[in-house]
């Protein structure tokens, strides 16, 4: 993921001759920078509490990089009477840290310092900004390697030797215990069956197998009828 890091100019108290120039000059450099979001307030020690600018500074969530006229001495003290508690002040060219703590504010601010310098180009100390930034960039870790290689690449035809191999084990289908036959519908032939039972039951009386009593039967009928 790319980070972007806020710049912050603080103007000169006069705003003339070199000076403004100068500062001119970083913010024409810092438009066409794509990760260095630029930011211009007026003077520190101008800055009032109910201003524009001091909201802008409050804005400022993260770490940022400051440039001033000022030292990093009076840049933490000006810092300090905006409101910002716990500082602190790290120097981009690799000068002793200035650390401004408050037991309100456990966590300091952290402000990358740079101060302007007429006795050296811009692009100088853009070049040490540039170097902060990408000590800041977060590193980027790729997942899943292994199959990144499997992976084609676009207009080449796929190599299916590079594909994994995945083993299957076939299920074992167990022969039928019985041949499918009049056995298989069991249910249907008990059901015919006594259906046709008791269809020969009522219509055919003639067999003497069925009624093996017939004869006794008629004899006492023809005693009642006498």
């Amino acid at each position: 993921m790319a980070v972007r890091l806020p710049v912050v100019l603080c103007q000169h108290e006069r705003r003339n001759g070199k000076q403004a120039e100068h500062e001119e000059q970083w913010i024409t450099k810092l438009l066409f920078e794509d990760r260095l979001d630029a930011t211009l307030v007026a003077d520190l020690a101008l800055i009032q509490l109910d201003s524009t600018d001091h909201l802008c500074l409050e804005g400022l969530r993260g770490d940022f990089v400051l440039v001033s006229w000022y030292s990093k001495k009076l840049v933490a003290e000006q810092l300090t009477r905006l409101g910002f508690l716990s500082l602190e002040i790290v120097p981009v060219d690799g000068s002793e840290k200035l650390a401004i703590t408050n037991e309100k504010a456990p966590t300091p601010k952290k402000v990358y310092f740079l101060s302007f310098d007429l006795g050296k180009t811009v692009d100088d100390g853009l070049s040490r900004i540039k170097e902060l930034l990408e000590s800041r960039s977060t590193p980027v870790f790729q997942l899943n390697s292994s199959l990144s290689k499997v992976r084609p690449r676009v207009g080449t035809p796929m190599d299916l030797r590079t594909l994994p191999v995945i083993e299957t084990t076939k299920a074992a289908i167990a022969p039928p215990t019985s041949p499918p036959g009049e056995t298989t519908p069991v249910v249907a032939n008990v059901r015919f069956d006594a259906h046709r039972a008791s269809t020969e039951t009522a219509v055919d009386i003639s067999e003497e197998n069925d009624f093996p009593h017939i004869d006794s039967l008629m004899s006492d009928l023809d005693k009642f009828d006498a």
